[in-house]
């Protein structure tokens, strides 16, 4: 199939005239100004038909490789402080277009006649001039900024830059100390990802020293009963958590989603059931809790009452208990201290 040909095929010279095919080979390939064909011909039919790609050739990605220099940091923060000045004037966006000569590797930015309202600018591409010692063909990009808002590629910046090659920087939050930017590359009508660091020199952050991140760690996940506990909230057998306690639907009354890591579950050690069944008001797979006090959680087959996030000695189900008059706040805790040296016989970390 490496011999098949790949034929380009021209407008006819007037509207009026068919398209013009080659006769041969039997099997040939098409590039037409709406996609890829086949040509196929044999004895009993003569097709054309759209194709994917033409299967006996390389396969290719979109890519680009930038040979321009980054915009001197110098320059960048002229155009910065140039649309600092716009906002405190008009209150509105400004925009600059950029030039870059290649043979020299230099940058310049001419500001165009432009009309500015709070969120919009408006100017002739056409009429923009060159800075001295470029030509209308060094346009290569442009800048400008949100005023107010935060830094985004809009719908009408995606029309505007879609012919328009070079880097695209937006400046946003005008009113605030620290400002937000939103930048990439449109290269032959394709947009590519680009951070500031990729389009201005300068700017760089400097790298993380891993000695002091090797410092930092997030507690390991301990396992309560059916559930794992971390950080604010108890994992369930589903293996989610978000910001509560978790039944077993892994939810927490719809007001949080399902999130974070999943995690394997360990199988329930056995435990000792807690003064029967508990109260109504908590009784089934789902939990309840208060701010800053005890999380419990209640499961339906064997009434086991979680131990997580202790403020006093005492769960909801044993609160009630005392409220009744039918423990004592020392039997309370008593029970409490029991069940955390029960569960640390088998292995299970309790949160203090």
């Amino acid at each position: 199939m490496l011999n098949v040909p790949i034929h380009m095929i021209a407008k006819p010279a007037a509207e009026n005239l068919p398209v013009e095919m080659p006769e041969s080979p039997d099997i040939y390939y098409c590039l037409a100004s709406n996609g890829i064909f086949k040509r196929i011909k044999n004895p009993y039919y003569s097709a054309i038909v759209n194709v994917d790609g033409v299967g006996h050739l390389a396969e290719l990605k979109e890519s680009a490789e930038i040979f321009a220099a980054r915009i001197p940091e110098t320059l960048f923060r002229r155009i910065e402080a140039f649309f600092a000045d716009v906002y405190e004037t008009h209150k509105s966006e400004a925009a600059v277009v950029l030039f870059y000569n290649p043979e020299v590797m230099q940058w310049d930015v001419s500001v165009p006649v432009q009309e500015v309202q709070g969120a919009s600018v408006k100017y002739d591409i056409g009429s923009v001039d060159p800075p001295v010692g470029f030509s209308s063909h060094h346009r290569f990009g442009s800048i400008h900024s949100h005023a107010a808002m935060s830094a985004f590629f809009s719908a009408t910046d995606d029309h505007d830059e879609m012919c328009f090659d070079g880097p695209h920087v937006v400046i946003g939050c005008f009113d605030k100390l620290i400002r937000t930017y939103a930048t990439r590359w449109m290269l032959a009508g394709q947009t590519f990802k680009a951070t500031l660091e990729d389009i201005v020199e300068g700017v760089e952050l400097p790298k993380a020293d891993p000695t002091w991140a090797a410092r930092v760690k997030k507690p390991a996940p301990t396992f309560v009963g059916k559930h794992w506990s971390h950080e604010n909230g108890i994992y369930s057998p589903s293996g989610y958590a978000g910001h509560g306690v978790f039944g077993k639907s892994g939810s927490a009354g719809g007001a949080v989603e399902n999130s974070g890591p999943k995690l394997d579950i360990m199988p329930k050690p056995e435990v000792p059931k807690l003064l029967g069944t508990p109260p109504s008001s908590v009784v089934g797979s789902h939990s309840s809790y208060g701010k800053d006090k005890r999380f419990t959680s209640f499961d339906d087959d064997d009434d086991f009452c979680m131990l997580d996030r202790i403020d006093g000695p005492s769960s909801a189900f044993l609160s009630k208990a005392v409220s009744d008059g039918k423990l004592s706040k020392g039997e309370a805790d008593e029970i409490v201290e029991e069940i955390v040296e029960e569960l640390s016989g088998f292995g299970v970390d309790v949160w203090p």
